[in-house]
């Protein structure tokens, strides 16, 4: 498990009824369903409510037994506990314009400085 990034986010409800993710300063429009769809997108706060915030970690699963391989998303969900998902084929950039978002039982937990990984069964 590789870590790719970390940082802060905001999760927020749109008019339209979407959501908007926004890691640091890139903001992906989150289109709900399962699986869910992340869009690149430079959609502006206006009119939205604030669903969450906090912090963010992205990393990259290549070889861990029990584990999905991939990039995978954990955001804060609560203090010492991470709700976690699998991002297909990496966030949208300027050549993928967007990506298919599901989210996992995997869970991270805080332990001396450093994320756990347990699955929750």
């Amino acid at each position: 498990m590789k870590t790719v990034g970390t940082g802060n986010y905001s999760l927020q409800k749109l008019v339209s009824g979407h959501k908007l993710l926004t890691l640091d300063k890139k903001s992906y429009i989150w289109v709900s369903g399962n699986p869910g769809h992340l869009v690149r997108t430079k959609e502006t706060t206006k009119g939205s409510i604030l669903i969450s915030k906090g912090r963010y970690w992205l990393f990259d699963v290549a070889t861990r037994p029990g584990l999905t391989k991939g990039l995978h998303l954990s955001i804060v969900k609560s203090p010492g506990e991470w709700e976690a998902f699998i991002i297909t084929d990496g966030l949208p950039d300027k050549v993928n314009k967007q990506s298919i978002i599901t989210p996992t039982d995997e869970r991270i937990a805080w332990k001396r400085e450093r994320p756990t990984i347990s699955l929750l069964l």
